[in-house]
């Protein structure tokens, strides 16, 4: 048995659920990752929702959603939860940190062998630096991920699909589809 991390990206995570309409119970997901495997901890990243300057009564709910579901997360043995910010760009919303705070996990956690295999669930090549790291200092990097191709009968639907650079750079692929959603459903 080696020693793991589990690293979700949750803004990745959350629009892979979405995408089969689902929410995931993260107990089970860690088990479910981890397998025999001794799971030190699981990390989540994510940003808290955007807050105006006078914040209305959704942003407050949304909020106060968020700082509920993060408190149930944190709770839980071997649970980790960092944070980056939101920033708004016209009238979207782009993650800020998120990336660098689970790569320099990843990289030091690995370095100071800490771990032995690191599973990970994102779709963003900004990853691929720290698997690399991860993998020079002995580390068995598999990557939890989700594909779909795109709806033909739909012009709107992009699909759904990773970086192949950083399905590349992993040794090892968890392939998410619905058996999968559904061993780790709520």
């Amino acid at each position: 048995m080696e020693r793991c991390a589990i690293f979700i990206d949750a803004g990745y995570f959350s629009k892979v659920l979405k995408d089969f309409d689902e929410r995931a119970d993260y107990i089970k997901l860690s088990d479910e990752l981890a397998s025999e495997n001794i799971r030190l901890r699981t990390y989540y990243y994510d940003c808290p929702p955007y807050i105006s300057a006078k914040p209305n009564s959704d942003e407050k709910k949304r909020k106060s959603e968020f700082d509920k579901f993060i408190k149930y997360l944190v709770s839980q043995p071997r649970f980790e939860a960092k944070f980056g910010r939101l920033q708004k760009i016209g009238k979207n919303y782009k993650q800020k940190m998120v990336d660098v705070l689970l790569s320099l996990d990843l990289s030091r956690l690995a370095l100071e062998h800490q771990i032995q295999k690191a599973i990970i669930i994102a779709g963003d090549s900004d990853y691929v630096p720290a698997i690399q790291i991860a993998k020079d200092a002995g580390v068995v990097v598999s990557l939890c991920f989700f594909e779909r191709p795109r709806d033909p009968n739909n012009p709107d639907d992009k699909g759904f699909r990773i970086h192949d650079e950083l399905k590349l750079v992993c040794d090892e692929w968890i392939k998410i589809d619905r058996d999968f959603i559904e061993d780790v459903k709520v």
